[in-house]
């Protein structure tokens, strides 16, 4: 038995890293929970703070998972552990660029699982949905310089802040942990957990809904806070 391997990713936007469990594991095991957050309209994020967000939400994940490969394909056996985000399955406006890395993550995952069949590594990919952890933190604070683009996203995202910065409506992230040392020592642990009923329920309603119909949604919400400038 040995300490799992906790690997944080490059310093660059505003990350949260968090070790879930003293627990020991098997060495050669590994989870990652490599993740920020930017709550913002698309065209109004930054070509660095796009690539930042891609390099801590997907980038960092792969090539720790690079790193561990070659110990567990020796081993025969181990298993690597991602955290993913039910906002690649349910974008909403100002989650473009996160959900995007989110979903880069999961379709990374998804990929490399079955690149490992019969290796004895065993790729498993956690989505979680809100919690009052750090990541929230970032896109409150991401919410905060007013747009340059049009008033209208000013407005949007003070409400969008005053949401988010609303801790008592979020779990914290208790449950994400047990997942994840569920994920690491289940004897045969599923190919994904979802964490959350937002996650379990909302997010898997959201996409089922057609475009015409939350394409219109959105629309009325838009419309709401006023016409651009």
């Amino acid at each position: 038995m040995g300490n799992t391997y906790f690997a944080a990713p490059f310093p660059a936007y505003r990350c949260g890293y968090r070790s879930f469990s003293p627990a020991p594991f098997h060495r050669g095991d590994e989870a990652t929970n490599t993740r920020c957050a930017v709550a913002r309209a698309v065209e109004d994020v930054s070509e660095e703070t796009a690539h930042r967000l891609m390099e801590n939400n997907t980038f960092a994940a792969v090539r720790i998972a690079r790193l561990a490969l070659p110990t567990v394909r020796r081993r025969g056996q181990g298993r690597i552990v991602n955290l993913s985000s039910a906002a690649r399955r349910s974008v909403l406006p100002l989650g473009g660029w996160y959900g995007a890395s989110r979903a880069a993550s999961a379709a990374l995952t998804h990929a490399l699982r079955m690149e490992l069949t019969g290796s004895g590594v065993r790729v498993v990919l956690i989505e979680h949905g809100f919690h009052a952890t750090g990541p929230l933190d970032d896109a409150v604070r991401s919410l905060t310089p007013p747009s340059g683009i049009s008033t209208r996203f000013t407005d949007c995202y003070r409400i969008a802040a005053a949401a988010l910065s609303d801790s008592t409506r979020f779990s914290g992230p208790e449950h994400a942990a047990a997942t994840v040392q569920k994920a690491l020592t289940a004897r045969r642990p599923r190919a994904r957990y979802t964490v959350g009923m937002d996650a379990r329920v909302a997010a898997p309603l959201i996409a089922s809904v057609p475009y015409a119909i939350s394409d219109r949604s959105s629309a009325l919400w838009w419309a709401s806070r006023g016409r651009a400038s």
